[in-house]
């Protein structure tokens, strides 16, 4: 699909599944399910790994033991037959994810790192910071997505931002803000 198609079939979807299997180590940030708790869609996840960090089971969606497949199809019932419960997760869903954003979530790594140096006696002054951000490529997909909008979002006083690309050509080229270095 996509990606400026990808708004209108979510606004389609009834309901949202995030079906992760135990069968693969899990660790990852679940941008996905992110994306459909932002779009107030209620959501059904395995339990496992992030998910089951990110959704309160019953309140911001449902979660299932992912060896369990039974309980899947009954939580998928369940939704189908009651509207009321879908709207109630989907509110509950856009709400849990209010200030998850890459911005506040870069703010919060940067205001961690800066704290950590000074707990190390490492005097931080306040010129701007340089801050790297690495990619392989500018080629649609998520990360480089979500560092586009990372890059045009940062405080400018506080960092000096460049890109690091081993190709430069792709489709997000374009995206990149004109006062970054790539």
């Amino acid at each position: 699909v996509p990606h400026d198609m990808v708004p209108a079939y979510l606004a389609a979807m009834d309901m949202t599944i995030a079906p992760y299997s135990t069968d693969v180590p899990f660790y990852h940030s679940p941008l996905k399910l992110f994306e459909y708790m932002a779009a107030g869609k209620p959501v059904i996840a395995s339990r496992i790994g992030q998910l089951a960090e990110v959704i309160e089971d019953g309140k911001s969606g449902l979660l299932y033991d992912p060896a369990d497949g039974r309980q899947l199809v009954e939580q998928l019932a369940q939704l189908i037959e009651q509207p009321h419960l879908r709207e109630t997760l989907g509110m509950g869903a856009r709400q849990a994810v209010q200030g998850h954003s890459w911005i506040e979530t870069a703010n919060a790594v940067v205001a961690l790192g800066v704290r950590l140096l000074g707990q190390q006696g490492v005097s931080l002054s306040q010129r701007k910071r340089k801050l790297f951000v690495v990619l392989p490529s500018l080629t649609g997909g998520g990360a480089e997505r979500v560092a586009c909008r990372l890059l045009r979002g940062l405080d400018r006083s506080a960092f000096e931002p460049q890109l690091v690309v081993l190709n430069r050509e792709g489709e997000f080229v374009h995206d990149v803000p004109h006062d970054v270095e790539i």
